[in-house]
């Protein structure tokens, strides 16, 4: 399957890059993104894909030649791309998996959650020692007259965007209500 970057693509996908590839952040900084906005991408919290399954959006697209997927359509028509990395090619897993459901952690986890804001909203955090691995991983693509294009990428199940105000309040609602069930782990 083949799907169309454009800028904004590569920019938010450093959002999930452990280590881009010097060429990505070339092209980045080729098209006048300046240095400041690279870092702010590269340090924003989140799950990310190891450098070796993907260091660029090339990389991501041939990984499901690789592995096993299946596709879905959204309620707003976007299509989203369930994958599994292949793990005899891959047996660490794609990436690491920074977002989880409130209730698959333990009481004293529970106690230890503090909120901090991520992109804007306050989301429930947690301290961990390692973030988990993950062979999981979406692609989300929104269909155009001239192909499919990348809207985000990311290692793990499916998550909801941060909530917003600019947001259909339908969407807000589902975005708030999964926020409010999920934690986002952070390295100790």
């Amino acid at each position: 399957m083949e799907f169309i970057f454009d800028t904004y693509a590569h920019i938010h996908f450093l959002l999930h890059l452990l280590e881009p590839g010097v060429s990505t952040i070339d092209k980045l900084r080729s098209v006048g993104i300046s240095e400041e906005k690279i870092q702010l991408q590269l340090s924003t919290l989140g799950s990310r894909f190891f450098p070796e399954f993907a260091n660029d959006l090339e990389s991501l697209a041939t990984r499901l030649k690789d592995g096993k997927y299946e596709t879905l359509t959204e309620a707003n028509g976007n299509i989203r791309i369930v994958a599994t990395a292949d793990l005899s090619s891959f047996p660490n897993g794609c990436g690491t998996n920074a977002v989880i459901p409130l209730d698959s952690l333990t009481i004293q986890q529970q106690n230890n959650i503090f909120l901090k804001r991520n992109r804007g909203y306050l989301v429930q955090h947690l301290l961990v020692n390692e973030l988990p691995s993950t062979p999981h991983f979406m692609i989300i693509l929104k269909p155009l007259k001239r192909g499919l294009k990348l809207i985000t990428a990311f290692p793990g199940d499916h998550a909801m965007p941060m909530p917003h105000h600019g947001m259909k309040p339908a969407l807000y609602k589902d975005c708030k209500e999964f926020w409010d069930q999920h934690v986002i782990l952070l390295n100790e």
